[in-house]
């Protein structure tokens, strides 16, 4: 039997929000142990914590030397396989573009990720075979959408479902669990009024059907007034962060009365309008090891600029952002049970970097770098309803990062990856270019 003893550093408690001293035992693949740690690595002394019936341990030990030891991020929001060249190409998804951002995620500490409802279905297959280097798989499959309504991706087939027939949108609710889905995504807005919205009676059979099958329930949203709607219909998540304006306290109240979560993904608002403004993590060498060496001319260039200033809701875009971060601030601030997602995979939103930017995008909206690394690793846990991931404690699946430096000083730092580790074993070394 072997084993594996994290030793001489700090482990980051992302439930408590402190960092300290302690050696993390790791066997098949989950935490057996954390405890007090002596300042060096030694072996367990004979026995400790085994029992008679475990027989003899080989443990191997490694030096985190003085390095802080973090649960991997979790994102509940992404699409992989949508994007080649960092552009959209929806009709070349492939089981080896899918794995392949799988890789890349991995390679960030991403360590869990969930398709959100673009997956063909071989996605399923993706997530019930892992492969060394790639970071966890759920999919809820195909989500549900309306005739010529959102997403205005030509994905189909399979893509989402655009039916309004209960008894097919019950069959098909049906087959998904039966499948092995992680959840149900719907797309409920009208896309700044370009598009027909989901009526009401649809939304319900899918969120009541839902519920009833026990699986969980991830709404595309824009608009508050949405929002509130679909709480009351009884969604479990908001997939987006609403921001077509500020919300009031009552968006708030509902989702805190009836512990609906939401995940913020200002990746999207900020990928939205972002590029006009040339920003400096372009020249960034961990943004280009993410996007690839010709992204960034790409990004940069007057078509791709025009593309942006000639969409027919430009006029909302900066300050989507703006009402979003707002937003965020306002859930923070009033307790409401906030993920982490991206949206990443698709319409120039990084696989990878994505997921550190995000980081970056909570702390400017007030939030401390402890909370938005919760979100990030346990809260998202929580989200996706398990149990088994997402801090250092005993139990919980061995999905860790060494990092260099104290992320709770400076989310950034979670940049300085020395190794990730899945199951217990090492899938990535030092996070650089």
């Amino acid at each position: 039997m072997s084993a594996t003893l994290f030793a001489n550093g700090r482990i980051v408690d992302v439930r408590e929000g402190v960092t300290r001293e302690a050696v993390v035992l790791v066997r098949d693949g989950r935490i057996a142990s954390v405890d007090p740690g002596p300042p060096s690595p030694r072996r367990p002394e004979a026995g400790a914590d085994t029992d008679a019936a475990r027989g003899p341990e080989d443990v191997a030990v490694v030096d985190l030397g003085r390095r802080y030891l973090v649960p991997g991020l979790i994102t509940a929001h992404a699409h992989p396989g949508l994007m080649e060249g960092f552009r959209n190409d929806t009709a070349g998804l492939d089981e080896a573009r899918m794995r392949r951002d799988l890789r890349l995620w991995a390679r960030f500490g991403v360590t869990t990720v969930q398709g959100l409802g673009t997956d063909r279905p071989f996605g399923f297959d993706v997530m019930r075979d892992r492969r060394p280097d790639e970071a966890r798989y759920l999919t809820v499959g195909h989500g549900f959408g309306v005739q010529d309504g959102a997403p205005p991706l030509h994905i189909d087939p399979p893509g989402p479902y655009r039916v309004s027939d209960p008894g097919f949108i019950r069959d098909a609710l049906r087959a998904l669990r039966d499948e092995g889905a992680s959840g149900v995504k719907i797309w409920f807005d009208d896309w700044y009024g370009q598009m027909p919205r989901m009526t009401a009676d649809v939304a319900r059979t899918v969120i009541e059907t839902s519920a009833a099958l026990g699986l969980r329930t991830y709404a595309h949203v824009y608009r508050v007034d949405d929002a509130k709607e679909l709480v009351r219909l009884g969604i479990r998540t908001l997939a987006h962060m609403p921001r077509d304006r500020v919300a009031d306290a009552e968006l708030w109240s509902l989702m805190r009365e009836r512990q609906v979560a939401v995940l913020p993904t200002l990746v999207v608002p900020d990928s939205n309008i972002v590029w006009l403004d040339r920003p400096a993590f372009l020249d960034d060498p961990l943004f280009q090891l993410a996007v690839g060496r010709d992204a960034p001319a790409f990004l940069r260039s007057d078509a791709f600029h025009a593309s942006i200033r000639g969409k027919r809701e430009f006029a909302r875009l900066r300050p989507d952002l703006v009402d979003a971060m707002a937003n965020v601030a306002g859930a923070y601030r009033e307790g409401v049970q906030i993920g982490f997602g991206t949206d990443a995979g698709v319409s120039q939103r990084t696989v990878g970097y994505g997921e550190h930017r995000e980081l970056e995008l909570l702390t400017e909206c007030g939030v401390p770098p402890r909370d938005a690394i919760r979100m990030a690793t346990l809260g998202s846990a929580e989200v996706l309803g398990r149990d088994d991931r997402g801090e250092i404690a005993p139990g919980r699946l061995a999905d860790l990062l060494v990092l260099r430096e104290d992320p709770f000083e400076d989310v950034r730092a979670l940049r300085t990856i020395d190794s990730v580790w899945i199951d217990g074993t090492q899938v990535a070394g030092a996070l650089q270019p």
